[in-house]
Parts: structure tokens; C-alpha cells; sequence
């Protein structure tokens, strides 16, 4: 009886070995395709529409530029835009150039070699009607490789979510987010002398998606978009440098959330949505196979030629903001602040202009 089994088994597994076949998927190796990387908004240009070359498979990676293309920007009223290059491959509109709330564009592109690429028209949606945001107390996980040992050990940070309250409307509005967070820091230069230096670092990364959608409703929605933490000594996590047990070097009182949120149309937010997939793929058994992400810029001249990346027209809001932490309470207040400084700097023995207006706060953090 049991001989009888085996024997079934086997013949059941020799029949699906039989029903197997290669799938041998249909890759372009050789050509390098192009990539398009660009962004109008409502806010005064210039604008920037980068152009390069995908690099051919296998070999090492390569930043090939597309220069010499005739670049324009039209509205679905029919007024042309053309687009100067300014350093080589990036293509930007002039300064009075802004998008206007409601019309359509599309991006044209002939390159040197005499091929012709087309986006589809893309609407621009209104900006986000945000009420106002606040400081939401929350932990967040934090992975790190230890110096002496290299295990990887988890830290849970506590500080605070930003949180934006976004109106309701009649329709379901897209967004997503950009954000910075700037910090100071001061150098001991004597005995009275202080010299006082600021980074700015993206933080965006460290909020996961960084989108987000205001269902039709109500009553206005609440969405986390940034988070700062509690104390200097967790900075580091977030990839500013690490001061602790430095008595020369510490970081001072102020927090600065720089938003940059974007309204995006159905196209755009397919195609952030899709590109958050694949950076979330683990890589797990079940997880989707990566595609090419959806753009929406096609070859004119050759249909059949892939194109890569995306034309992007959203409505832009620019949110700075200042965290304290007073009473037990994370304080988020709207600032104004000129984002226009480089990304680190020092100024000697007086406060950075763009800091004196927040000095109020020094003494609200704990640290």
C-alpha cells in the first residue's frame, strides 16, 4: 500500500515538473533611456526641469546629462514657455513664470539628436486649506549600529509628531510633503566668546509615507508630517552631528520645521504612491515585484521608446514653524523665516539674523 502511494506521489510530481516552463522576461540592455525630472507650482519661477540618460544595464553607474535640448512648457490655453539651460542638463523657466490654479501644462522636449518627447497635460490643484498644526508627543524607533560590537540595536526617541490639520472639501485632496529641520549649535571660542552655527538637515525620510490624502468628510483631518526629538542628545539619530560629552560643542535652543507640501493631481499622486512602494519593498516572498514607476512623459518620434520620471505641476505651501517643549507641552508656532541660508554655517560672537526673532524661546528646551 505504501509502494502504491509512493508511486502516485511521484507521478504527481514528475506532472508538475512537466508543466513548468523558463520565463525568460524580454530586457533591454543596451540603450540608455531618458529621464525627466521636473516641477512647476504656483509660486513665482524659476522652475527646473532636469534632463539626463538611465544608465545601461551592467555596466557602473554613470551621471549622463542630456544637453543642447529645446525644452517649453505649455499651458492648455496655448501660451509657450521656453525654457533656458542654464548648468548643463538643467532647463529652467524664467523668473515671473507661475502656474496658475486650474489650468493644464505639458512639458515638450526636442533633443539634440532630433527626438521629440511629450507629458500628458497636467492639471494644477489648489493648495491645501491647512488650518493650523501642533506638537503631538510620540516615540519614534530608531535603529543603530553599535561602534565596538557592529550589532544593530533599537532605540525608541521620544519627541514630538508636527501635526497638520487640513479643511475639508468637496473633493479628496492629495498631497505630499518636503521637510527640513534646522538646529543651532554653539562652539566655546574663549572664555565669553561664543560662536554660533546652525545645520539644516531633510527629515522627510524619517516619516513614513510622505503623503497623504484629506478624505472627503465634515470635518477637517489631522495628518503627522515631521518629527523632532525631545532631547540634543537624540539629534544624531537624525543624522545631525553628535555633540554629547563634548564640553566645547553643544546644540542650543532652537527647532526649526521647514514644510514644503505639495497638492498633487490623480497622476502625481499615483506616481509618489507607487514610488513609496517600491522604497518600502522588503524584499519579502509576497511583496509585489517592482515595476517601472508610472510616469507620464512619452517619445513622440519613437512610441515605443520607455521614458523615465515625471512632470510634476502641484501647488506649493510653504509652512516654517518653531518646536518648544514648555510645561510638559510641545509648542509648534508658524515663524517667518527666509529659507535662502546654506545648509550649515557660523557667525561669530552674534546671533544669525535669521535666529534673533526666536531668541524668546532660549531657555524652553530641555536638553
Amino acid at each position: 500500500m505504501n509502494m502504491l502511494r509512493n508511486l502516485f506521489l511521484l507521478l504527481f510530481l514528475l506532472a508538475l515538473t512537466a508543466c513548468q516552463d523558463i520565463y525568460e522576461p524580454e530586457i533591454d540592455f543596451d540603450n540608455e533611456f531618458l529621464v525627466v525630472e521636473g516641477l512647476i507650482t504656483n509660486e513665482s519661477g524659476p522652475h527646473l526641469v532636469k534632463l539626463s540618460r538611465s544608465s545601461v544595464f551592467g555596466e557602473p553607474f554613470k551621471i549622463a546629462i542630456e544637453q543642447d535640448a529645446t525644452v517649453s512648457i505649455t499651458s492648455d490655453e496655448g501660451i509657450k514657455h521656453i525654457l533656458l539651460e542654464g548648468m548643463p542638463g538643467h532647463y529652467y523657466t524664467d523668473l515671473g513664470f507661475v502656474a496658475e490654479i486650474g489650468k493644464k501644462y505639458s512639458l515638450f522636449i526636442e533633443t539634440a539628436d532630433g527626438k521629440s518627447y511629450a507629458s500628458s497635460p497636467q492639471l494644477l490643484m489648489p493648495p491645501l486649506v491647512i488650518e493650523g498644526f501642533a506638537g503631538e508627543a510620540a516615540n519614534k524607533t530608531f535603529m543603530r549600529k553599535l561602534a565596538v560590537s557592529g550589532n544593530i540595536r533599537q532605540y525608541d526617541v521620544p519627541g514630538s509628531n508636527i501635526i497638520m490639520k487640513v479643511s475639508n472639501t468637496d473633493f479628496v485632496a492629495k498631497f505630499r510633503f518636503n521637510n527640513y529641520l534646522l538646529v543651532d549649535y554653539v562652539v566655546t571660542l574663549g572664555e565669553f566668546a561664543y560662536n554660533h552655527c546652525w545645520i539644516r538637515n531633510p527629515v522627510t525620510d524619517y516619516m513614513n509615507p510622505d503623503m497623504g490624502k484629506n478624505l472627503i468628510s465634515a470635518t477637517s483631518q489631522e495628518h503627522a508630517i515631521s518629527f523632532v526629538p525631545f532631547s540634543s542628545r537624540n539629534l544624531p539619530f537624525m543624522n545631525f552631528p553628535d555633540f554629547y560629552m563634548d564640553p566645547l560643542t553643544n546644540y542650543s535652543t532652537n527647532r526649526i520645521v521647514i514644510n514644503y507640501i505639495y497638492s498633487l493631481n490623480n497622476d502625481a499622486y499615483a506616481y509618489h504612491e507607487a514610488r513609496n512602494k517600491q522604497l518600502n519593498d522588503e524584499g519579502r516572498f509576497f511583496d509585489p515585484i517592482s515595476p517601472q514607476l508610472p510616469g507620464n512623459v512619452s517619445c513622440i518620434s519613437d512610441p515605443a521608446e520607455p521614458v523615465l520620471g515625471f512632470f510634476e505641476v502641484s501647488s506649493l505651501s510653504y509652512k516654517p514653524l518653531s518646536v518648544r517643549y514648555m510645561n510638559d507641552k510641545f509648542i509648534v508656532e508658524s515663524v517667518h523665516f527666509i529659507d535662502t541660508i546654506p545648509d550649515h554655517g557660523c557667525v561669530y560672537t552674534q546671533i544669525p539674523p535669521f535666529f534673533i526673532n526666536l531668541k524668546s524661546h532660549a531657555d524652553s528646551y530641555a536638553n
